[in-house]
């Protein structure tokens, strides 16, 4: 197991503006927010996003936007949704190395359920997964997301979860279930953690879900 490895990101934060005449229909439509995100970059560059909560005092939402292999032209967003950007979006490159043993505190808005069994979706007619509404089940899928990824959490924080609509083309319709983490967590394998960090972690990632969201702790 290699004892570093290295993430190359551009990391964007898009401030929506909640008054604009459209904000309420593309906010419950998490395909067509990844359709307007995916127009920003060029064909071949991975793309993450989150939506943060509503900033009443501020009076917009921001979505936090991490792709990988390019910079987004946030001007094409723009011009697909005339007025509701608010300012200049907040654009950073970064390449960050991860070595066995760093901390970070961390931000998942993850995509938490579980598989039913083939005879019982079948029986009940009943989806594929089922959501994992449990805080002891919600701790448990976490730390599977860890043993896959290169990681071991330290502690969190389960800070609400959500549905987030999805509405599709042909104009059918279904929910994702996401929980949002917020914790410390370490780094058991650097490789593994990178590419976590780079392409996403669970299910759902083009409506929202999977962005690992990094931030360095002070070292004891």
């Amino acid at each position: 197991m290699s004892q570093e490895a290295t993430a190359d990101l551009c990391l964007s934060r898009v401030d929506i503006n909640l008054a604009h005449v459209g904000y309420e229909d593309w906010r419950r439509n998490m395909e067509e927010v990844h359709a307007d995100l995916i127009h920003c970059v060029t064909p071949g560059i991975k793309v993450l996003f989150r939506m943060e909560d509503e900033d009443d005092r501020r009076a917009v939402r921001s979505v936090i936007v991490q792709t990988t292999g390019g910079t987004p032209d946030w001007e094409h967003l723009s011009q697909r949704r005339n007025g509701m950007i608010v300012g200049k979006p907040l654009v950073k490159e970064a390449s960050v190395e991860f070595g066995v043993g760093e901390t970070f505190g961390f931000r998942l808005l993850g995509n938490a359920v579980r598989r039913r069994g083939r005879r019982v979706r079948q029986q009940y007619s009943l989806p594929q997964c089922e959501p994992i509404k449990d805080f002891e089940g919600q701790a448990e899928w976490l730390k599977r997301q860890g043993d896959l990824h290169g990681f071991r959490v330290q502690g969190f924080q389960n800070n609400g979860a959500e549905s987030i609509p999805v509405k599709r083309k042909n104009g059918s319709s279904f929910s994702v279930w996401c929980v949002r983490y917020d914790g410390n967590l370490v780094v058991t394998d650097p490789a593994k953690f990178a590419n976590a960090v780079k392409n996403g972690i669970g299910r759902c990632r083009s409506f929202g879900c999977g962005l690992l969201s990094l931030r360095m702790l002070a070292q004891a």
